[in-house]
């Protein structure tokens, strides 16, 4: 078991071995048969010694949010 987890890349033909890589591999991204982990859109980020939270995608916002919940009820 690594400390870092970036990034991770498996190559298979196997559905069942690429969704078994993506449940137990501990790392901020998953690639399964490609070599992109990343675009603009989503969400980028490690795991463990490799950061905490994410940056990219709307996910990177969370960490400038003040989430507030309210509701009305009617009088």
């Amino acid at each position: 078991k690594l400390e870092f987890g970036l990034a991770s890349y498996a190559f298979t033909g196997n559905g069942a071995r690429a969704a078994a890589f993506v449940d137990q591999i501990e790392a901020g991204a998953c690639a399964v048969n490609s070599l992109i982990v990343s675009t603009p859109e989503t969400p980028s980020g490690g795991i463990n010694e490799s950061g905490y939270g994410s940056e990219g995608g709307p996910e990177g916002l969370d960490a400038y949010l003040r989430t507030k919940f309210a509701t009305e009820i009617d009088a």
